[in-house]
């Protein structure tokens, strides 16, 4: 109808600010379509909920991430698994670029999702975040080969990213390769968590940009 809000089961960014939207175990099929958010004319993040349960899944038959952040959004996901993401730009399956733009994460699941540079997750704003809590990262991959990749995640330009309670599992390794995690620049919290390093590049790299 013209007031339907979701597209493949879940919420378009319009409608849907400060709001809980339920995902009932199943698979998702995006089939190509990036969702964005963003708040315009809101000083401060406008947050909405995303609640999966087991078995709730996120795919994409087509080509393109899950979800881009900008300005103000703030996105909470529980318990959803984002499998399948791809984009030739940055962010396999989410990317939080806006200017205090928050990115939270408990208990979900990234594997088999593909970017540029940070295969399932890029933060890039000096005022975002991204919060992953008890979640799991597993066989995400680049395609750009060369520095400061970040198989699983990537965080730059100053933003904040913390993980707790969460496993990095071996990633996929193609071409010349660094790092699961590679902080360019930002702050970088990492607690009560296990990183198994992939075959080549280790599992974390830290610089301030421009360098190796």
């Amino acid at each position: 109808t013209s007031n339907d809000k979701t597209k493949n089961g879940t919420a378009k960014a319009y409608g849907c600010m400060g709001i809980t939207i339920h995902a009932a175990a199943g698979e998702y099929d995006f089939a190509g379509d990036e969702i964005s958010v963003a708040w315009l004319g809101h000083t401060s993040a406008v947050g909405t909920s995303i609640e999966g349960t087991a078995g709730t899944i996120f795919k994409n038959s087509g080509s393109s991430r899950f979800f881009k952040l900008g300005a103000n959004a703030a996105l909470t996901f529980r318990n959803v698994h984002f499998t399948g993401g791809e984009t030739a730009a940055n962010g396999g399956a989410l990317a939080v670029n806006g200017a205090n733009a928050l990115l939270r994460c408990d208990g979900c699941v990234f594997d088999g999702n593909t970017a540029a540079l940070g295969g399932a997750v890029y933060v890039n704003n000096a005022t975002a975040s991204a919060w992953f809590n008890s979640c799991a990262f597993l066989s995400n991959a680049v395609t750009t080969s060369g520095d400061h990749i970040g198989r699983a995640v990537v965080t730059a330009a100053g933003a904040a990213t913390c993980f707790n309670n969460c496993t990095l599992g071996e990633q996929k390794a193609e071409g010349k390769c660094y790092a699961d995690i590679d902080v360019r620049s930002g702050e970088l919290v990492f607690a009560n968590s296990t990183m198994i390093a992939s075959a080549t590049g280790g599992a974390l790299r830290v610089h301030t940009g421009g360098g190796n």
